[in-house]
């Protein structure tokens, strides 16, 4: 195989080294049929449910994706009216598997507490695709995303997430809590430019608001809850996909890709010396 370590570098690197111009994909059995949990919380729910869902989804994390998010109940038929405008969050898990197997593994996460509302159930794979989408608001919106791989998901960082959910400035806002494990955290580290998968999880906060007058109180809100959630980070290592507005530049890439930042600033020199390709979450060229 030609140029390997280019390779290498663009599975994780971004868009620092080039343009891809065609992928193929190896994919994995799934579905087409998949068990879908999505219980709804009131966020006066509290802890409680969220530590369940936390021990039990490491528990099962070869065969569950999943994670927490927080957001506001939609006006409509889908929340009935007492919880319109009100927080909630959402225990979401798709099961990887037979349909009615997962069905009866995730039940217990529709139990925990009275619900808000509940879209669990069994559907096509494409379909819970696409169930989210609805939660990003299409049109002229301001955004600003912050996020933190995790070490552990503490009860501590469980009340801050929750926390500060409830004072997000706008309702369009999102934040989530992430579960990661299973294969992709059997990947070793310097296998992919990606870099160290051994984190179990991740805090993003996902400031959405329409109107320019309150940039800056969504903005503060995203970032004072990044900064917060720093005691419960996996050394410092930040998602490069939500990285505000690029303020924190060349340490935030540094410390996302660990260990593989040296690496990559060589192959970065030998493919791209003039740094061309340079308006991402650069990686500086470095023989």
């Amino acid at each position: 195989m030609e140029n390997q370590d280019l390779l290498w570098a663009l599975r994780g690197g971004g868009g620092n080294f080039g343009v891809v111009v065609k992928f193929e994909f190896a994919l994995h059995p799934m579905g087409p049929e998949v068990m879908f949990a999505a219980p709804i919380y009131p966020l006066s729910a509290g802890l409680e449910p969220i530590r369940f869902w936390r021990d039990f989804v490491a528990r099962n994390s070869d065969r569950v994706a999943s994670l927490c998010e927080f957001s506001t109940a939609a006006e409509g038929e889908d929340f009935p009216k007492e919880y319109w405008g009100k927080r909630v969050y959402t225990l979401a898990c798709v099961y990887n598997g037979d349909a009615a197997e997962g069905e009866a593994l995730l039940k217990p996460l529709t139990e925990l507490a009275p619900l808000a509302t509940d879209f669990s159930g069994r559907m096509n794979y494409a379909d819970v695709q696409q169930l989210f989408d609805t939660l990003i608001p299409f049109g002229d919106y301001r955004c600003y995303w912050k996020a933190r791989y995790l070490s552990e998901l503490s009860d501590e960082m469980i009340d801050l997430a929750i926390s500060n959910a409830k004072v997000a400035p706008s309702d369009n806002t999102i934040s989530s809590l992430w579960n990661f494990g299973g294969a992709t955290a059997r990947v070793p580290a310097a296998a992919t430019a990606f870099g160290d998968r051994s984190m179990g999880w991740m805090y993003s906060l996902d400031a959405i608001w329409p109107d320019e007058a309150d940039d800056s109180k969504n903005i503060t809100w995203s970032r004072e809850g990044w900064n917060a959630a720093e005691p419960y980070a996996q050394e410092g290592r930040a998602y490069l996909n939500f990285p505000g507005h690029g303020e924190d530049g060349e340490d935030l890439t540094r410390e996302a890709f660990g260990a593989n930042y040296t690496r990559l600033a060589q192959i970065k020199a030998k493919y791209d010396p003039e740094n061309v390709f340079r308006f991402n979450q650069n990686i500086t060229p470095e023989a």
